[in-house]
């Protein structure tokens, strides 16, 4: 392929120095490679394809590589209709709704849209592009690297001239696959093409899905036929530790967060770790097996006695669990009982289930519903210890802060009006003045005092929405911003770190954060498990802003993990189910017995880091205190047996 393309904006040594650099013929051979592992016809196909004259190797005006092709209407133009290949990728992942699950596209373009689509996403869903254009694979096959794509199935490649029938045909040979939930529109297309384009995938999900509910159905009653054998006092010997019958325990998801899937994984693992037990988790690293037909499939082969499940009660999934097993369903902070009925909650369990909610809070809601008490019990987080442990390291940093930040933008919340703008920043700057005072029980308080501004909310419900919004998207980073400035201001080594999702990848930042002073402390986002423990062994002092009084999973790793943690003050810290029902909290540093150092003020904060960093040996002595009492009360094996022994008591 020859040069003969000027592209302006791009410097020409950059140009040709990438164009001659370019490994095109590598990652072609790479994808192909990994494609002919699937669909070897079409690897063959694609190998094959020649390339005319009349196609272009160039860089484009935001220095990517891409090409220039013939286009439909004769012409020499963009391979993808765009100059800017990156940046217009990046604003098509903004249209995707990555909690949706997995998508069908209408052509693989350049693929700079695929590839960012699929950094982005779960490694449980997929991405199905149908094309019909040789020339299209090849070519964006010499711009990226989609083999693991491939071979882990998040890219699906459908070539062929009727996508309808190839769709379907594909789910019928592959039912465990989840059904598509969305497409993409390509911005150069006309409303009526991608509507044309959701009605061939609709259509294709539609007979795949008539195929699902058969087989469903067949599965369903043969568990409920092996199920229905089982006695309740079958099912209280497996259950109760103290019988030597082995209790079969399964975990079922259909979850789209990566909280809900450790804290399964992570129960699972405790339960493995209990006598006669035999435990089985399912991993979500391939979309191969997520449908509703292969939960079932897992159901019919395991039969277990017990099935846990996060965030979610009996009635909520699509696929039926049988109705003799017992169920536990695991809540943990935030999200599920805050967002229903009342009503809702009592039409969603069976005689056999029990909820284990993570605080109080979601206890009340549950008996306000009418559910028995002997339903509910309390299960706080716990830790892996087996993730998360010391590791000696020379290098030391002073302080580490881990914190998730909430891309959050008033007109997100509803707020759109300049007036509620400026009580918005008059309510975060009362919280940067006194941090230490800013909790979940003081909210109000601080929404009171923004209205210093002028503007006097006296509708409940208004009122109500300001306070959601101060405590669950301003009031965490603005205390985390306060506190990390004071401490970058006295020329202490602070890194802050973001929470990510183990299958993706994304960094939630708030819109204040690039005004802050603290954002040059903040080390990018991290995965959890191997790369934070090794963050939290290099750090000194583990520092925990929790607005709530309730123990958080951060905290509890970076204890299991061996750092010593300081956490801001709350009322509520020694509540039953608050964090000093958990861990000996202290004000003070000196104390011999104190697991956990509180502080509740710019001032505090500094006066008690400065002993602790100019003492070691203290540093040590409280670290280990907390983690003695972590790995011999606090771990998900402890949690496993606090689930066995209240479901035996209950059943």
């Amino acid at each position: 392929m020859s040069n003969n393309y000027t592209i302006e904006m791009v410097p020409p040594d950059y140009a040709v120095k990438l164009m001659d650099s370019w490994p095109g013929q590598e990652l072609l051979s790479k994808n192909l490679e990994a494609l002919a592992t699937v669909d070897a016809e079409l690897a063959e196909a694609i190998a094959d394809f020649p390339v005319g004259n009349d196609v272009e190797m160039v860089v484009g005006y935001d220095g990517a590589m891409t090409f220039m092709v013939r286009q439909d209407d004769g012409s020499i133009g963009w391979l993808g209709y765009t100059s800017v290949p990156t940046i217009a990728a990046e604003q098509q992942k903004k249209r995707i709704d990555f909690q949706l699950g997995s998508l069908a596209i209408d052509g693989i373009v350049n693929g700079y849209y695929l590839e960012a689509i699929l950094h982005s996403m779960s490694k449980y869903m997929a991405v199905f592009v149908t094309e019909n254009n040789l020339l299209h694979l090849k070519l964006a096959f010499e711009l990226h690297d989609f083999a693991e794509y491939i071979i882990n199935r998040n890219l699906i490649i459908i070539f062929s001239d009727e996508p309808t029938k190839a769709v379907a045909d594909f789910f019928e040979a592959n039912p465990d696959f989840n059904a598509l939930t969305q497409s993409l529109a390509w911005p150069w297309l006309k409303n009526v093409d991608h509507q044309k384009y959701m009605q061939v995938i609709s259509q294709a999900m539609s007979e795949h899905m008539n195929t699902v509910l058969q087989d469903s159905k067949k599965l369903v009653d043969e568990i409920k036929t092996i199920t229905g054998k089982r006695l309740s006092d079958t099912l209280r010997k497996c259950i109760d530790p103290a019988n030597d019958e082995k209790l079969r325990v399964i975990n079922c998801t259909q979850t789209l967060s990566s909280e809900d899937y450790h804290v399964g994984k992570d129960l699972i693992n405790g339960f493995s770790q209990t006598e006669n037990v035999q435990a089985n988790f399912r991993h979500l690293t391939s979309p191969k097996f997520m449908s509703p037909l292969s939960h079932l499939r897992r159901l019919e082969q395991y039969q277990p006695e017990l099935i846990l499940i996060v965030n979610k009660l009996r009635k909520d999934f699509t696929n039926f669990l049988p109705d003799q097993v017992c169920l536990a369903s695991i809540m943990t902070e935030g999200g599920y009982v805050e967002d229903k009925e009342l009503d809702d909650l009592t039409e969603k369990i069976n005689a056999n289930d029990f909820i284990f909610c993570c605080n109080q809070k979601q206890i009340d809601k549950f008996k306000q519903a009418h559910i028995a008490a002997t339903k509910i019990c309390l299960l706080s987080p716990g830790a892996n210890e087996q993730l998360y442990y010391p590791v000696p390291t020379k290098q030391k940093n002073d302080i580490v802060i881990m914190h998730n930040r909430v891309n959050m933008t008033l007109k997100d919340s509803g707020v759109v009006l300049p007036t509620h703008e400026l009580l918005i920043n008059t309510v975060i700057n009362n919280i940067m003045e006194q941090p230490g005072n800013f909790n979940s029980e003081t909210i109000g308080k601080f929404l009171v005092r923004g209205q210093d501004c002028g503007i006097k909310i006296r509708d409940k419900g208004l009122v109500e929405h300001f306070s959601n919004i101060i405590g669950k998207y301003l009031g965490p980073s603005v205390v985390v911003d306060s506190y990390s400035q004071m401490l970058l201001n006295k020329g202490y080594n602070l890194d802050i770190y973001s929470g990510v999702f183990s299958f993706g990848k994304y960094n939630s930042q708030n819109d204040y954060w690039e005004q802050s002073v603290a954002n040059k402390a903040y080390r990018g986002a991290i995965k959890l498990g191997s790369e934070d423990n090794e963050i939290y062994n290099k750090a000194k002092i583990v520092l925990n802003f929790s607005l709530e009084r309730y123990p958080e999973q951060n905290l509890l790793n970076a204890i299991a993990a061996g750092a010593l943690v300081m956490v801001k003050s709350h009322p509520g810290h020694n509540k039953s189910d608050g964090l000093g029902a958990m861990f000996k909290l202290n004000h003070k540093v000196n104390a011999q017995d104190t697991e956990i150092i509180t502080f509740d003020s710019h001032r505090d904060l500094a006066e008690k880091i400065k002993l602790l960093l100019n003492d070691p040996q203290r540093r040590d002595m409280i670290a280990n205190n907390a983690r003695e009492k972590l790995l011999s009360e606090h771990t998900y094996k402890h949690r496993a047996l606090t689930i066995r022994k209240f479901i035996v008591n209950n059943l």
